[in-house]
């Protein structure tokens, strides 16, 4: 009588260490997909939009659009060896985005004035670039990790979100469809 009680409860327990550790596997999950959220763009985020002057002097905004286009923005600093790397990849996208309608590319630096504009002479920038007129909009974009190569429609959703090295033909394909509005909202991640 006792080694079937013991074994039942035995058997319970086990029962409920299985359930336990399912929940907690969930619970897991959710944690990080909430702390990967907080940490980098997704799709469907909006962010806030924002004046800002390009190198050439040209006033633009960003986040937002009268006329319905989307903007595609590539996120650097002029440190970063991931974003050297991703240069070419990108000015092949920048390229062929101009030629959507509606579509305007940007880069946004994180650095300083002085360092961005040294940058874009040094790797014959083909796209405007900007500043961000305020360090915590950095911050609001989630875009303290670069490269970012992200895709604004023109009420400031995301629509379309990389972190990482951008480079090869699968993932300029995926941005021109979401740019060319083919295709819903998606989100690219890459590693380093």
């Amino acid at each position: 009588m006792r080694r079937g009680a013991l074994s039942a409860a035995l058997g319970v327990a086990l029962v409920l260490v299985v359930i336990l550790a399912r929940q907690l596997g969930a619970w897991r999950a959710r944690y990080d997909d909430l702390n990967r959220r907080f940490q980098a763009p997704h799709a469907g985020m909006y962010v806030p939009t924002f004046e800002a002057v390009t190198l050439a002097g040209d006033t633009i905004r960003v986040g937002s659009s009268t006329d319905g286009g989307r903007q595609l923005l590539f996120f650097l600093t002029t440190t970063c060896p991931y974003c050297v790397q991703s240069l070419q990849a990108w000015r092949q996208l920048a390229g062929a985005a101009r030629s959507l309608n509606g579509v305007v590319v940007f880069g946004v630096s994180l650095d300083s004035l002085r360092q961005t504009r040294l940058y874009a002479e040094r790797h014959r920038l083909t796209f405007p670039v900007l500043l961000f007129p305020e360090s915590k909009l950095a911050f609001i974009y989630r875009t303290q990790r670069v490269p970012a190569t992200m895709v604004l429609d023109s009420a400031g959703r995301v629509l379309y979100s990389r972190v990482g090295l951008f480079e090869g033909r699968s993932a300029r394909d995926s941005v021109l469809s979401v740019l060319a509005g083919q295709a819903g909202s998606r989100v690219g991640a890459a590693g380093r």
